[in-house]
C-alpha cells in the first residue's frame, strides 16, 4: 500500500502494485483497527480517529425532528393566516366553504354580513335570499314583468319556481328574445379599501403570489342583464 501511494496512480500497461478486498459482514457496530502494516493507513487510521463521531440514527431525530415539526407547525399556521384574512378576518365553517354563486364578491364588500348569514341559520338564510333576488330584480328593472312576479311569488310561498325558471337554460335564453326586457347593464357595488393583509412573518418562507395581498381594493365590474 506505501508502495501504490508513493507510485501514485500508473498506466494501464504497468503492473498492477496494490489490490484491496472490503468485506462486510452482519455484526454489532464496532470501532477498532484489527491489523494495520502500513505507514499511510497508519495516518488515515489517526485522521479518522480524530474526526466526531458520526450521528446516531436516534441522536439525529432528536435534532431533527423538533425543527422539522416545527416548522410544518409554523406553515399551518401561516396557511391559517392567509385563510382567515381571505374571509375577512375568521375561518369559515364546512356550509359556508360550499355555498356556490360569488361569495368572493360579498366577502369583498362585508364580511361581516357574509359571516352573519352563515350563522343566522336556514330561515333567515332564506328570507335573505329572497329579499336579495327580489331587490336585484328591482335594480335590474325587471318587476314589471309577469314571469319574474311570478317566480318571485312562488319563491316566497316556498313552490317551485313556474317556467321558465325551471330550466337554467332557458332561464338565460327568454331574457334575449323578449323585447320587454330593458337592455341595461347593472353595476356592481364597490368594496371599501382595505390595507393587504399581512400574515405573521415566518423565517425563510414567501408568500405565494396568490396570497400577497387577498384584500386589495378592486374597482367595480359590469355584469349584464
Amino acid at each position: 500500500m506505501d508502495r501504490a501511494f508513493q507510485q501514485d496512480t500508473g498506466p494501464d500497461e504497468e503492473p498492477q502494485v496494490d489490490r484491496c478486498l472490503l468485506q462486510f459482514w452482519p455484526a454489532p457496530p464496532e470501532a477498532g483497527v484489527l491489523r494495520q502494516s502500513a505507514e499511510i493507513t497508519a495516518y488515515r487510521h489517526d485522521h479518522a480517529r480524530r474526526q466526531p463521531s458520526p450521528a446516531t440514527p436516534a441522536g439525529r431525530a432528536e435534532t431533527e425532528c423538533p425543527a422539522a415539526l416545527a416548522q410544518e407547525r409554523a406553515d399551518r399556521e401561516r396557511e391559517l393566516a392567509f385563510e382567515q384574512g381571505e374571509w375577512g378576518g375568521r375561518l369559515p365553517g364546512q356550509a359556508l366553504r360550499e355555498v356556490g354563486g360569488n361569495v368572493c364578491g360579498l366577502l369583498e364588500s362585508d364580511a361581516d354580513l357574509v359571516h352573519a348569514i352563515d350563522a343566522a341559520g336556514p330561515g333567515t338564510q332564506r328570507t335573505v335570499a329572497l329579499l336579495a333576488a327580489r331587490r336585484a330584480c328591482e335594480a335590474a328593472g325587471l318587476t314589471h314583468l309577469d314571469r319574474i312576479t311570478a317566480a318571485l311569488t312562488a319563491l316566497a310561498e316556498g313552490r317551485p319556481p313556474p317556467a321558465p325558471f325551471d330550466d337554467p337554460e332557458r332561464v338565460w335564453q327568454t331574457p334575449e328574445s323578449d323585447p320587454r326586457v330593458p337592455n341595461r347593464t347593472v353595476d356592481r357595488a364597490v368594496p371599501p379599501e382595505r390595507a393587504p393583509f399581512r400574515p405573521p412573518a415566518t423565517p425563510g418562507a414567501s408568500a405565494p403570489e396568490s396570497q400577497q395581498a387577498p384584500y386589495a381594493a378592486t374597482g367595480p365590474a359590469t355584469t349584464a342583464t
